[in-house]
């Protein structure tokens, strides 16, 4: 996949084929000297399997290259799929909601999926989210993208409590609320300040002086917000 990507593409697409290379090469030394049997297990509380990380990796990359125009195919199907069609399995096939809920009993790739995906939940904040979205200048398309949006997060999170049990997705780990505890002050107020940059930016006219200066100010929260999230480019 890495090297056909990075012989065929157009120029303007080559920094994604040499990103895809370097992390293909750091992801193959990675995986010397670690035994079969250690490849689904996570290293702490706080890390993934391997095998998720590289899965889920090659699922992203394969979706990047269908945005360029290659559908490649990672063979993997619909393994990384997670959320709200959960809840369709539960009210539509009782029988295959208890072989779900077994496999994440008893499958630990499965066990990563369900509980990755609780933390994205975790740490999603519908409010911040919600101020987002006042961005938008049409207030019907915002409410009824939002209403998806909100909707699709109350499905998801409840499925992966159905699945795994705790009344709390935060309740795995006391480390995971201690965390968020001491992001969230200094993560919420980025957002707030990016928010109102992006929004004074917008109602600017073309060729105003202040563009340069809210573009360096809208970058700094960029990276500020992905510096705490961690997760976030």
């Amino acid at each position: 996949m890495f090297a056909r990507t990075s012989n065929a593409y157009h120029p303007s697409v080559k920094p994604v084929a040499f990103i895809f290379a370097t992390n293909d090469s750091l992801a193959e030394r990675s995986f010397q000297g670690v035994a079969e049997g250690d490849l689904w297990k996570r290293p702490t509380a706080q890390n993934n399997p391997m095998l998720w990380i590289f899965g889920h990796m090659v699922s992203t990359r394969a979706n990047i290259l269908k945005l360029l125009g290659d559908d490649f195919d990672t063979g993997l199907g619909d393994v990384f799929a997670r959320g709200a069609a959960l809840t369709d399995v539960k009210y539509r096939d009782r029988a295959a909601w208890q072989t779900v809920c077994e496999m994440y009993r008893l499958w630990p790739f499965f066990q990563a999926t369900i509980e990755n995906a609780a933390l994205a939940l975790v740490k999603a904040d519908m409010y911040i989210g919600q101020r987002y979205s006042e961005l938008c200048p049409d207030k019907e398309r915002r409410e009824r993208i939002w209403t998806l949006i909100a909707s699709e997060f109350d499905r998801s999170r409840q499925a992966i409590m159905d699945i795994g049990g705790p009344s709390d997705l935060t309740s795995g780990g006391s480390w995971l609320k201690a965390s968020l505890d001491a992001r969230n002050p200094y993560i919420d107020p980025l957002n707030l300040m990016q928010i109102e940059f992006l929004a004074r930016r917008r109602a600017l006219p073309a060729g105003a002086a202040e563009h340069d200066t809210l573009r360096d100010l809208l970058r700094l929260t960029v990276q500020g917000i992905a510096s705490g999230m961690r997760t976030t480019g």
